[in-house]
């Protein structure tokens, strides 16, 4: 059954309480006997039609997900509301693979190991989302630089990076960039600025209050101090119960970075915190996307980066403890 036909099939109304459906068909209702006629059996009917009801609902009523940010077309759901399969990454599947048995595992999306489908592998991982009704999320990347020092090991200058840069901020390259171009490095710390990155060592990477989603564009200018607490009291949005359940999640978080191995382990760049509540009172907080993740025998959580000695630090406990703090002034 195709997804239209599917979700037209079925009511529009949501269920309170997420589940599999399975709706019987009388062995003598018309389609099923139709289709006897043509000699498959009842029950080989029944059955299909079953499977078919039950992956509809599934579609339409337990996957409250939602991509705030990252690549499309990188995810695809699973009959299993429990579950979403994100496409395979080396280094993000090695850290799901670490993190399993470490005292940050329950923090971390579940990990149902990996899937092929159509010659692509996926990672099976838990749907952070399931069990909301209407969920509010915040996507924030932690930590003072969002890229790998490989990524911007080149000294070439490029035009096309000149071209990002000059679109978003004409005023911003010299007179020499124009003439040159930019390196990667030069570009991605310049993006960093824009956002709160640089001064507070996390950004909000992307927001969605009850199924509105605010706007990108809107999202990747928020630099300072003040305007990323106007943005969390939006998401908040007056819930002093959800602040309180955030708050204490956040503590328990910091708990398991001070005695993880994984953390003590790895350079974490890039990662997230994705922040959900519902109108119930629901409330969760998971670090997620381990795509920048590389083992590194003494991490520097709690440094700047120093471009000059590429000296690994990724400042993640300088975002944590800011993220933190803004939180509680919210």
């Amino acid at each position: 059954m195709a997804d239209a036909e599917c979700l037209d099939s079925c009511s529009s109304e949501p269920d309170e309480e997420q589940g599999v459906v399975s709706v019987v068909e009388h062995a003598d209702a018309p389609g099923v006997a139709a289709a006897a006629r043509k000699g498959e059996s009842k029950w080989a009917i029944l059955r299909q039609k079953s499977h078919q009801l039950k992956l509809c609902f599934h579609r339409q009523h337990s996957y409250p997900w939602i991509q705030l940010a990252g690549h499309a077309g990188g995810f695809q759901v699973d009959v299993d509301p429990h579950w979403i399969l994100k496409q395979s990454d080396a280094l993000e599947k090695a850290a799901l693979q670490d993190l399993q048995g470490d005292i940050l595992e329950p923090f971390t999306p579940k990990f149902g190991g990996l899937t092929v489908k159509e010659g692509v592998e996926f990672v099976q991982m838990g749907n952070l989302l399931n069990g909301f009704k209407d969920a509010s999320v915040m996507d924030c990347k932690i930590g003072v630089r969002t890229f790998l020092e490989a990524d911007v090991a080149s000294s070439k200058p490029r035009l096309d990076l000149l071209a990002k840069m000059t679109e978003i901020a004409p005023s911003a390259p010299t007179a020499a960039e124009r003439e040159t171009g930019i390196t990667k490095l030069r570009y991605m710390q310049f993006r960093e600025t824009l956002s709160s990155t640089s001064a507070l060592g996390f950004r909000i990477e992307a927001m969605n209050v009850a199924g509105v989603a605010e706007s990108k564009s809107d999202i990747k200018k928020i630099s300072s101090r003040d305007h990323v607490l106007a943005t969390i009291r939006k998401f908040l949005n007056g819930r002093e119960d959800i602040k309180a359940k955030f708050q204490a999640r956040m503590h328990d978080i910091r708990a398991a970075l001070e005695t993880s191995k994984f953390f003590a382990t790895h350079e974490v760049v890039g990662s997230s915190l994705l922040f959900v509540y519902d109108s119930r009172g629901k409330a969760d907080i998971h670090i997620i996307d381990f795509g920048k993740t590389i083992p590194r025998e003494h991490p520097l959580h709690n440094e700047l980066w120093d471009a000059s000695t590429l000296n690994h630090a990724d400042g993640y406990l300088i975002g944590f403890a800011n993220l933190a703090a803004v939180i509680a002034d919210a």
